[in-house]
């Protein structure tokens, strides 16, 4: 994309404020979900808990399917949160990526002038 002996391409300081706000705002929404992903992690888990006592005090009042599906969920919740973190820790490599480019750009631009 560059020319042989062309200036080295740098985006605008505008361009990079508004990329890096959009990554630093969609940093947040992710740690948000995974906030949220967290507390239905330890709301299922307090519920499963307590489903277990209630079933080892084996009164009856608890069936093997509602303990399966309180299992179920949990895990289920377990792996979003999971992929959640994945998630922010993907934009925080990003983000990182981003300003290290930018940089070079800069680098690439003083060894040019």
């Amino acid at each position: 994309r560059r020319s042989v002996r062309g200036r080295p391409r740098v985006l605008s300081e505008s361009s990079i404020k508004s990329k890096t706000e959009t990554l630093q705002e969609q940093l947040k929404i992710l740690q948000d979900m995974e906030r949220k992903g967290q507390m239905l992690q330890d709301q299922c888990k307090a519920k499963l808990e307590a489903l277990k006592e209630k079933a080892q005090a084996d009164d009856g009042s608890v069936d093997n399917g509602e303990l399966a599906q309180a299992e179920q969920m949990f895990d289920k919740v377990v792996v979003m949160v999971d992929q959640m973190r994945d998630k922010v820790t993907q934009q925080e490599i990003d983000i990182k990526a981003f300003q290290s480019k930018i940089e070079s750009q800069k680098e690439a631009l003083k060894q040019w002038e």
